[in-house]
């Protein structure tokens, strides 16, 4: 009896988002303390929203004070626990929603 192969599950939204930070956050944490300056996050979430943007995501055009202005208000939204800085968990649970 040949035994089939197990087909892989697809990873759920939690571990994609998962994979990203863990893959992604040592290259936006410049001081490599282990958590997101308010520059440093927002460096990375504009990247995240012009990459997006440029894959077809029907997102306003924004201009770079605009952009500032919403990478800012992400930024108070994400630091839950108010440190002024943005831990992989708190990274992960933004990314979430």
């Amino acid at each position: 009896v040949a035994s089939q192969p197990i087909a892989a599950a697809e990873p759920t939204k939690e571990q994609q988002v998962a994979q990203i930070v863990d893959a992604e956050f040592a290259s936006y944490d410049g001081d490599g303390d282990g958590n997101l300056t308010k520059a440093e996050f927002a460096k990375w979430i504009i990247a995240m929203r012009d990459a997006a943007q440029t894959q077809g995501a029907e997102l306003p055009t924004l201009d770079k004070a605009a952009k500032d202005k919403w990478a800012s208000t992400a930024f108070l939204n994400a630091d839950t626990d108010k440190s002024k800085k943005i831990s992989k968990v708190e990274m992960n649970s933004y990314l979430l929603g």
